[in-house]
């Protein structure tokens, strides 16, 4: 059996079919299709049909395309509706159609490679979303009075859902700002923490030197009073002038020791208060957060009130 190629005229894909039947079923739409005139339509021999014809015939195949389903050959359908016949509410309307807002619709935003940022619903395969202020202008210009008024509250329950989704989005986003905060706050508190402990140390090696201090003046001392009297005189003044520029170098060293200790505890001080401040702003801005994160709340219970008044 020879296949000839085809187009599917609901569609547009090529198809092969049998040309001894009279229909087939498109393999991509699985639409009813007439054998001649998908293959006269991949020839270019499909004849022309204009006016209201061609736009209903189009229009038709879109609202088959947009029933089962299939958004975006709908709406490149709906598009060329709107091309041709621009002040048909149809095409603008179906175009609408074909970009629905879920109520579980997740907003995420994302760059193209030329540096566009698209709005996408990351909870239905990443469909780019768009308030579809030009279609739905043009769809309520051109409507009929009776359909006029569904299309506008069709828009006011879109916009109220996107609004609803970006401020849950703005209230995740604070949320992982002020976690960001917390864990710099975090890190500042353990280098408080570390600084404390320097400065314990420092502490600890001051008295550890005033004992020192207070040791060896107790050792002159106790040489000056139990065993330089045993020598002869000369010896004993020598012996005492000895001791005392021993005990002098031993005590401007521990001194000098000390004075060392207390200028790095000045500077760890110095550094613990600049934490200190960085912990005081980082806390003043997780306020700032929860204060955005209240007025989005406010905000989104606004929202939620509102699509409960248009379901009704």
């Amino acid at each position: 059996m020879m296949l000839q190629s085809a187009k599917c005229p609901n569609c547009g894909a090529d198809i092969q079919v049998n040309p001894n039947d009279k229909t087939a079923v498109c393999s991509f739409c699985r639409s009813n299709i007439i054998i001649k005139e998908a293959i006269n339509l991949h020839n270019g021999a499909v004849e022309t049909v204009t006016g209201e014809a061609e736009k209903e015939r189009v229009l038709k195949m879109a609202d088959d395309c947009l029933k089962k389903g299939l958004l975006d050959k709908a709406a490149r359908k709906y598009f060329e509706i709107t091309e041709k016949y621009p002040n048909d509410y149809r095409g603008w309307w179906g175009i609408i159609q074909c970009s629905p807002i879920s109520d579980d619709v997740k907003v995420s935003f994302v760059e193209s490679f030329d540096g566009t940022v698209h709005m996408i619903d990351s909870c239905h395969g990443n469909l780019i979303l768009d308030r579809m202020d030009e279609e739905f202008e043009a769809a309520i210009a051109l409507a009929p009075e009776d359909i006029k008024e569904k299309i506008v509250e069709i828009q006011k329950h879109r916009n109220a859902q996107l609004d609803k989704s970006l401020v849950l989005n703005q209230i995740e986003i604070e949320k992982t700002k002020i976690q960001d905060v917390e864990e710099i706050i975090t890190t500042q508190n353990n280098n408080i923490k570390k600084l404390e402990e320097e400065i314990e140390k420092e502490r600890v090696a001051i008295n550890s030197s005033n004992k020192t201090i207070v040791i060896e003046l107790l050792i002159v001392f106790a040489i000056g009073l139990f065993i330089v009297p045993h020598f002869h005189i000369i010896f004993q003044v020598l012996a005492y002038l000895f001791m005392a520029i021993v005990l002098l170098c031993l005590i401007c060293g521990e001194l000098s020791y000390i004075k060392n200790r207390e200028k790095n505890i000045e500077q760890l001080n110095k550094q613990r208060e600049y934490h200190k401040i960085k912990v005081n702003n980082c806390e003043a801005t997780i306020s700032s957060h929860i204060s955005t994160i209240d007025n989005y709340t406010n905000k989104l219970s606004e929202l939620q009130a509102e699509l409960e008044k248009l379901r009704s």
